[in-house]
């Protein structure tokens, strides 16, 4: 506020015309403060809004990969019954075919 006086009286100013002019930029600077606080505040929301969004797509990347490990787990058990399966099937032909040929 100091600062206004002094710039209202290098102004030449007096009297109410000083009073006025300190209080209107007194008004001026605390407006151009609450804007400076908004802008401030709307970037910590925005810089929020994407650390969140960030956060999501790592949980869903983790999901992701973790369905994957599951998909590919369930992949090799059946295709370890497949080769036993198959093997159990194959096992009694393989005997008979060796006993025919003896």
């Amino acid at each position: 506020m100091a600062e206004f006086w002094a710039k209202g009286v290098e102004l030449g100013l007096k009297g109410k015309q000083l009073t006025e002019f300190v209080e209107s930029q007194t008004r001026l600077q605390a407006q151009r403060e609450e804007r400076q606080a908004q802008r401030e505040e709307r970037q910590a929301q925005r810089e929020e809004r994407e650390r969140e969004a960030q956060r999501e797509e790592r949980q869903m990347e983790l999901k992701r990969l973790e369905l994957q490990i599951e998909m590919d787990t369930k992949r090799s058990e059946l295709q370890t019954e497949m080769v036993r399966v198959q093997n159990e099937h194959e096992a009694p032909r393989q005997r008979d075919n060796q006993q025919q040929m003896c």
